[in-house]
Parts: C-alpha cells; structure tokens; sequence
C-alpha cells in the first residue's frame, strides 16, 4: 500500500511541480522581484509594500528608449523587467523576470535604471513598491 500511494505521488505530484518552475523554451519560473507581493517585505535596505489596500503604484513620469547598438538593431522581442522602485523615484534593485537573450537583456536592465517614476504612496508618504515593466526591441 505505501509503495503504491509513493508511487502515485511521484508520478503526479513531482512532475506537476516541476512544470510549475517551467516555461516554454526552457527559461525557469519568475523571478521573485515580481510574484505577487502581499506583505511588506524588506529588500535592500528599504521596506517594498505591495501596491493596493492604501498604497499607489508608482507612475513613470520619463522613460528613454532602449540604445541598441547596430548590429542588434534588426533583433525583436519584449523583455519584462521587474524591479523595486525606491522612495526616490528610481529603481534600485531590479532582474530579468522574461529573457530573450542576444544581449538585449542587459540593454533593457541598463534603460529601465534610467527611467525616473512618481514613488508609490502610502498615508501620503512615498514608499517603495514592485513594478513589472516591458521593454520592446524592434517595430
């Protein structure tokens, strides 16, 4: 009986589970910087509170344009970053939650640091929150 019921739990469980960190061409689950924050949470060295229940998402007040260099120009596809956008406006902590490679990942991670947001609010302070952002290549 026990070796019936462990095998049962390795055949559906463990794959089911494996297949939750998977998705399509290989790339593993999402990056933690963007899962669905329900508490406060420290990262860094500032407390990260999720957005909503009395806290505003921050809003991107200037945003540049990805610099790619020629040889990439011609590349397409959309990188999702996620990051931490700090009490100042501008994101200090951020990762690679949807890579697609050929080095325009770092491209994307170099533009969304220069971008500059309107922080979160909480009680009418500024707080740091999470975003997830897209970056687009091509046309």
């Amino acid at each position: 009986m026990q070796r019936r019921y462990l095998a049962l739990v390795m055949l559906f469980i463990i794959p089911s589970l494996a297949a939750q960190d998977r998705r399509p061409g290989g790339m593993t689950g999402r990056n933690p910087l963007c899962a669905k924050l329900l508490t406060p949470k420290q990262v860094g060295d500032e407390m990260v509170y999720p957005v909503g229940n009395g806290v505003s998402p921050p809003v991107l007040v200037k945003g540049t344009k990805p610099n790619v260099p020629p040889d990439k120009a011609s590349l397409k596809g959309v990188v999702i970053v996620c990051g931490v956008v700090a009490r100042d406006g501008r994101i200090h902590t951020a990762g690679i939650d949807r890579a697609i490679g050929n080095g325009l990942d770092e491209i994307a991670l170099d533009t969304v640091k220069k971008w500059e947001f309107r922080p979160a609010m909480r009680e009418g302070e500024p707080v740091a929150a999470p975003v997830s952002l897209q970056v687009k290549f091509g046309d």
